[in-house]
């Protein structure tokens, strides 16, 4: 029996293709939601394997250290066309 894995995929403002891994359900809905909110196209994958799946980034949001130095916005947001200091 294999354990339950919640892992998306999505291609990035900066054109990076990133792929997060959650811990459960709610934190992957969560960023699942933003991701899709902010215009990206997102997708759910069965599975992923670092060490040979293609991935420009790799987050691995189980890991509390991670998890504390990744903002989601940054990868989400254009913050070039929400500069209107002109």
């Amino acid at each position: 029996m294999t354990k339950q894995r919640y892992i998306l995929g999505f291609r990035a403002v900066t054109k990076l293709y990133v792929v997060m891994e959650f811990g459960g359900q709610e934190e992957w809905d969560e960023s699942y939601g933003k991701i899709e909110a902010a215009g990206l196209s997102v997708k759910k994958l069965e599975s992923f394997e670092p060490k040979f799946d293609d991935v420009d980034l790799y987050i691995d949001m189980r890991n509390w250290q991670c998890r504390g130095q990744f903002n989601l916005d940054d990868l989400i947001h254009d913050y070039d066309e929400d500069d209107d200091d002109d």
